[in-house]
């Protein structure tokens, strides 16, 4: 079941809108890591792949980390940062346990993709940045493969008022009276 947030239309319509300017990945960032795996290029995509350089908050986007292994790794774990304006990670998750039960070797000279599908919060105005990183081991015991510190720049304008660090799409957000009303 697809839970979508009734207000969004109405907010995309209207100056409470959430405008985000996603910037284009640099190939030239800097990297560091231990190496036998580099980030090639990180995104922000809609279901066909096909990259957005502007989203609205409430939307739904998959965030795309493409990797190329120059080594055999045993067990990748590939995750990534939601940072705000302050260097605060306001939300963050990686492939650990989509492959805990089931680990993936990738084989030197493969090619490789991690794939996050979210809803975009509704951000304050303000730069955020996503860090990407690969790593290799468990959750418990990695070594960095290689990290990306700003693989994207988000540059959020909003027109209205956010509530919190970020505004989450609401599954169901009512008012209504109870009981008798006054003079009845």
């Amino acid at each position: 079941k697809k839970i979508i947030d009734g207000r969004l239309g109405f907010v995309s319509r209207t100056s409470y809108r959430n405008d985000i300017k996603i910037a284009e990945f640099d190939m030239d960032i800097d990297h560091y890591g231990h190496g036998g795996v580099k980030i090639e290029h990180v995104s922000i995509c809609d279901e066909n792949g096909d990259q957005f350089s502007w989203v609205v908050g409430g939307e739904m986007v998959y965030l795309q980390i493409l990797l190329l292994a120059s080594a055999n790794i045993k067990r990748p774990i590939v995750g990534f940062q939601f940072k705000d304006p302050r260097g605060q990670v306001i939300f963050a998750d990686n492939t650990s346990l989509t492959t805990a039960e089931n680990p993936i070797s990738i084989p030197k000279g493969q090619k490789f993709k991690a794939e996050f599908v979210f809803q975009m919060p509704l951000l304050p105005h303000g730069e955020y940045s996503i860090r990407a990183a690969v790593a290799n081991g468990t959750e418990a015991e990695a070594r960095m493969l290689d990290c990306v510190d700003d693989a994207l720049i988000l540059s959020c304008s909003p027109q209205g008022v956010r509530h919190g660090l970020v505004g989450l799409p609401m599954e169901k957000v009512s008012l209504e009276v109870m009981g008798n009303r006054p003079g009845n």
